[in-house]
């Protein structure tokens, strides 16, 4: 399952699933263009950029593919039930995730 927690003017507060929709549904690429047209850059070139998002694109694949291993492995009952459901709403999140980073890596890598 996703999960996190993020720090604000008023502590520290967990991630809510509203908020993880909230991250999915918005196109990486433009977040990242955003980022960068507003001087947040920080002086990353874009194939270092793109190079980071790799990182990070594997990472989630081998999270996802642990959280894919573990459904696998709960008992059908639980495959069935709430428990089985986490997961498999998880393992899509992740997938997406994936995804939008995939598009947003090919897309910088087509601007250098």
């Amino acid at each position: 399952m996703i999960e996190g927690s993020y720090k604000d003017a008023e502590g520290v507060k967990e991630l809510t699933p509203e908020d993880i929709d909230a991250i999915m549904q918005a196109p990486l690429i433009d977040i990242i263009l955003t980022w960068m047209k507003a001087g947040g850059r920080t002086g990353l070139s874009i194939s270092e950029l793109t190079e980071q998002l790799s990182g990070i694109r594997i990472e989630l694949e081998e999270i996802k593919d642990e959280e894919e291993n573990k459904y696998d492995n709960l008992p059908e009952a639980f495959q069935n039930g709430e428990k089985g459901e986490q997961f498999q709403e998880a393992i899509n999140a992740l997938e997406e995730a994936v995804s939008s980073l995939d598009d947003a890596e090919s897309t910088l890598g087509g601007l250098v």
